[in-house]
C-alpha cells in the first residue's frame, strides 16, 4: 500500500501535466549575435483553417508556451527572416533566426508567378519597407524618396509632387496600389503627395519597363503601393500623429479585427498644410494652403484555397489658389478653389486549384474628379461671390484575370492572363465634352529553369485599343546565379504607349498653367535594355556584411510625348511628339552593415538625355548629363531601443527640354544642389509607443535657380520650387494589439 500511493500520485501529476501542456519557456535569439531579439511574433498553427495563436517575445527574447503535443509554429519580426520550426513540449529551448540585411529575403508578390524573396526574383525590384518608412517617419511618398539614388523628384504647386525613374517621368511610371492602377493624372503625373502611407505595409519598386504584364504608362517602371493585411491579430488599433514646423498638421488612425476566416480593417485621417512663400507678405503663395481627408476600408476573407478581398479607398482634397489683390484699390481678389475627389473600389479572388496552379481575377472602378471654382473676394468685408465653375471627371474601369502555374522544382513555368482597361473623362475643358479609350489585351510570360542557376522569362503582350493600332510587344528576361553570393540579370521590353484622354483632349488653365491637349499626338514606342550586377556578402561574415549593386539602362523612344510651347510670351503649351528621344546611364551603390548596430549605404548615378526633332537619328553631339550622389547613415542605439539616421543627396544640374513654336529642341538647366534629412527615432512600453523627431531639409533648400534658354510650363521666377525650407518634425504612433 505504501508503494501504490506513490505510484499512483506520480501518475495523476503527470496526467495534469499531459492535459494542460507542458510549460515552455522559449528563446529567440539573433544567429550571429546570440543576443535575443525583442518583440519578436510566434505565430502557432500559421496553417490555413486552424485556430492562431500568437505569442510575443519580451525585451529578452524570451516567450513563454504551454502546449501537450507539438506544434508548428511561424516565427516573424521586422528585419529578420521568416521562419516556421516544429517545437516539442520541454522546459526551455532556442530558436535561431537570421537577420535580412538589405531587404533580400523580403517577399514580393508584383508580377510574380507566386510570391518569392526578392533575390530570387527575375525582374529588378527595389523594396522599401516598413522600417525604412519609420525611420524617415515618412507621411507620404515624396517624403520617402527625396534622397534616394534612383529617383529624382518634383514639385509644383498646384500639380503636386512627381518623380522620374530612368530619365523618364509623367505617363511612362506606372502607380498602383494592390495592384490596380491610380488615376487622376494632372499635366502627365500623379500627385504623389496625394499618396499617404499610414496603412502602407512596404513599397515593391519594378527598375525598369513592365509593359508586358501591366501595359501602357510603365515603359520607366512601376512602384506596387502594398497596404497592410491583418493575417493573425484578432484586434488592432493604431494612432498617428504629425506636427512639422512649416505648418503640417496631420492625424490619422487603423483599426482592425478578425473573427475566424474574415478579418475587417478601417482606416482615416486628416493631413493640413498651411500655404508658403518667401515673402509672408504675399498673398498669391507658391506653396498654397491645402487639406486632405482620407478613408481605406477592406474586408478579406481566406479559407482553405480560397481569398477574398474587397477594398475602397477615398479621397477629398482641397487647395486654395489666393489670388492677387486686383488694381486700382486693391480690395478685390479672385481666388480659385480646387478640390479633387478620388475613389477606387476593388474585388481581387484568388483560388488555388493545387499548390502550383492559381487562378486570379481582379475588377475595379476609379473615380477623379476635379472641380475648380473662381471667386472675387472682397478683402475688406470678406463676401465671396462664384463666378466660374468647372469639373473634369476621369472614370476607369479595369478587369484582370490571371491564370499563373508554378513551381520551384519544374523545368517551365508559365503565366497568362488577359487585362481591359476603359477610360473615359468629362468636363467642360475637354473637346466635345466627353470621350473614352478602351484597351483590350492579352499577355502570356513563360519562365524556364533548365539549369539551377540560370532563368530565361519570354513574354508577349497583345492588345487592341480603340483609339489607336498598337503593334506587339514582347520582353525577355534572364537572370544568371552560380551561386548564393552574386546575380546578373538582362532585359530587353518593347515599350508601347497611347496618348492618354487629357493629352489628346483637355485644356487645363490657371493662374500658372496654360496646357492645351493636341488630337493629333502619335503613340510613344521604344526599346528598353537593362543589365544589373548585383554581389551580397552574407554568406562570407558573422557580423559585417556587404551589398554592391551596379545597373546600366538604356531607353530609345519614338514619338516621346512632351509640352511644346505654342506662345512662349504668355506661357501657352501643348503636347507635341518627339521624333527621338534616349535616356541612358547607370547605377552603383555599396551598402554596408555591421549587425546590429551599423548601417552605411553611398551611391553615384548618372543619367544622360539625348533627342532630336527632325530625323530618325538621336543626336549623341548635344548629349546632356546629370549626376547624382547619396549616402545614408543609421546607427542603432540597442540599450534605449533607438536609432539616429542621416540622409544625404547631391542633386545634380539637370536638363529640362522642351519644344519651342518653331518645333525646335530647347532645353534649360536646374542647377545642382545639397539635400539632408536627420532623423531620431525611438519605441517605448513593449514597442507600442513609436517616436520620431528630426530635421528635413537641413540645408533650407527652397528655389533652385533655373538657368538657359526654353521654358516649362510653370516656374517661380527664374527658378523652381523644390521644398518649403527647413523643417523641425514630430511623429507620435501608438498600437496595441490583442492576439
Amino acid at each position: 500500500m505504501n508503494r501504490v500511493f506513490p505510484t499512483l500520485l506520480l501518475f495523476f501529476v503527470f496526467s495534469i501535466l499531459h492535459t494542460h501542456g507542458q510549460v515552455s519557456e522559449i528563446l529567440i535569439k539573433d544567429a550571429k549575435t546570440g543576443l535575443g531579439v525583442a518583440y519578436a511574433h510566434l505565430i502557432v498553427n500559421p496553417e490555413p483553417n486552424k485556430q492562431v495563436q500568437v505569442y510575443l517575445t519580451n525585451d529578452k527574447g524570451l516567450a513563454t508556451l504551454s502546449f501537450a503535443d507539438s506544434l508548428n509554429i511561424q516565427i516573424s519580426v521586422v528585419g529578420y527572416q521568416s521562419i516556421t520550426r516544429t517545437i516539442r513540449p520541454q522546459k526551455y529551448q532556442e530558436i535561431e533566426i537570421h537577420p535580412s540585411n538589405f531587404n533580400v529575403k523580403e517577399v514580393v508578390v508584383t508580377g510574380q508567378l507566386e510570391p518569392q524573396p526578392v533575390d530570387q526574383s527575375i525582374y529588378k525590384i527595389k523594396i522599401i519597407d516598413s522600417k525604412e518608412i519609420e525611420s524617415k517617419a515618412a507621411v507620404n511618398i515624396p517624403d520617402l524618396i527625396a534622397t534616394d539614388l534612383k529617383f529624382r523628384t518634383f514639385s509644383d504647386g498646384i500639380l503636386g509632387s512627381s518623380l522620374s525613374i530612368q530619365g523618364l517621368s509623367g505617363n511612362n511610371v506606372k502607380i498602383l496600389v494592390d495592384g490596380v492602377p491610380v488615376i487622376g493624372r494632372e499635366g502627365g503625373n500623379v500627385d504623389l503627395s496625394q499618396l499617404n502611407l499610414y496603412n502602407v505595409d512596404h513599397i515593391e519598386v519594378v527598375e525598369g519597363p513592365f509593359s508586358v504584364l501591366y501595359g501602357n504608362n510603365s515603359l520607366a517602371g512601376a512602384i506596387n503601393i502594398i497596404t497592410k493585411e491583418n493575417k493573425y491579430t484578432r484586434f488592432k488599433s493604431q494612432i498617428n500623429a504629425y506636427y512639422e514646423s512649416v505648418g503640417r498638421y496631420n492625424a490619422d488612425g487603423l483599426i482592425s479585427f478578425r473573427k475566424k476566416n474574415s478579418s475587417y480593417t478601417f482606416s482615416g485621417g486628416r493631413n493640413f498644410t498651411q500655404e508658403r512663400d518667401l515673402d509672408p507678405n504675399l498673398r498669391s503663395t507658391l506653396w498654397k494652403p491645402k487639406e486632405q481627408y482620407l478613408a481605406d476600408a477592406s474586408y478579406t476573407y481566406a479559407k482553405g484555397k480560397t481569398k477574398l478581398k474587397l477594398t475602397t479607398s477615398l479621397l477629398r482634397e482641397l487647395m486654395i489658389d489666393k489670388g492677387t489683390p486686383r488694381p486700382p484699390y486693391g480690395e478685390i481678389a479672385r481666388d480659385v478653389y480646387l478640390t479633387t475627389w478620388r475613389q477606387i473600389h476593388s474585388i481581387n479572388y484568388e483560388y488555388r486549384l493545387r499548390d502550383d496552379h492559381l487562378l486570379s481575377f481582379l475588377s475595379s472602378f476609379s473615380n477623379y474628379s476635379r472641380i475648380n471654382e473662381d471667386f472675387l473676394k472682397d478683402l475688406t468685408t470678406l463676401d465671396m461671390r462664384s463666378v466660374e465653375l468647372d469639373t473634369t471627371l476621369s472614370d476607369n474601369w479595369v478587369f484582370r484575370g490571371e491564370w499563373r502555374n508554378f513551381g520551384k522544382d519544374k523545368i517551365f513555368n508559365y503565366h497568362l492572363g488577359y487585362d481591359i482597361n476603359l477610360e473615359s473623362g468629362k468636363g467642360e475643358k475637354i473637346s466635345d465634352g466627353s470621350r473614352f479609350i478602351n484597351d483590350y489585351a492579352l499577355f502570356w510570360s513563360a519562365q524556364f529553369n533548365q539549369l539551377h542557376w540560370i532563368q530565361i522569362q519570354p513574354g508577349l503582350r497583345y492588345s487592341f485599343n480603340t483609339q489607336f493600332r498598337t503593334p506587339l510587344v514582347p520582353s525577355i528576361n534572364f537572370k544568371i546565379s552560380p551561386n548564393a553570393w552574386w546575380d546578373v540579370r538582362l532585359s530587353y521590353v518593347r515599350g508601347f504607349r497611347s496618348p492618354t484622354i487629357k493629352e489628346l483632349f483637355l485644356d487645363f488653365q490657371d493662374t500658372n498653367h496654360n496646357l492645351f491637349g493636341n488630337p493629333d499626338l502619335e503613340p510613344e514606342f521604344g526599346h528598353n535594355y537593362n543589365l544589373s550586377f548585383n554581389l551580397n556578402t552574407e554568406k562570407w561574415h558573422k557580423l559585417h556584411y556587404s551589398n554592391f549593386k551596379i545597373d546600366f539602362f538604356y531607353n530609345s523612344m519614338w514619338n516621346k510625348i512632351e509640352l511644346g510651347a505654342i506662345n512662349p510670351e504668355e506661357l501657352h503649351y501643348s503636347y507635341v511628339n518627339i521624333a527621338r528621344y534616349g535616356t541612358m546611364g547607370g547605377f552603383a551603390q555599396f551598402d554596408y552593415r555591421f549587425h546590429p548596430y551599423l548601417n552605411f549605404s553611398v551611391g553615384y548615378g548618372n543619367t544622360s538625355y539625348l533627342t532630336s526633332t527632325d530625323g530618325e537619328s538621336l543626336n549623341y553631339d548635344s548629349i546632356q548629363s546629370s549626376s547624382d550622389v547619396t549616402a545614408s547613415l543609421a546607427w542603432s542605439i540597442l540599450s534605449w531601443n533607438s536609432d539616429v539616421s542621416l540622409f544625404y543627396k547631391y542633386n545634380g544640374q539637370l536638363p529640362r527640354f522642351s519644344i519651342d513654336e518653331n518645333n525646335q529642341m530647347v532645353f534649360d538647366f536646374l542647377k545642382p544642389f545639397h539635400t539632408l534629412d536627420i532623423s531620431f527615432n525611438s519605441s517605448f512600453f513593449q514597442n507600442r509607443l513609436k517616436t520620431s523627431v528630426g530635421v528635413r531639409n537641413v540645408l533650407n533648400n527652397y528655389i533652385v535657380e533655373q538657368t538657359g534658354s526654353g521654358g516649362a510650363a510653370h516656374v517661380a521666377g527664374a527658378g523652381m520650387p523644390i521644398s518649403m525650407g527647413r523643417t523641425l518634425f514630430v511623429k507620435l504612433s501608438y498600437h496595441f494589439n490583442r492576439y
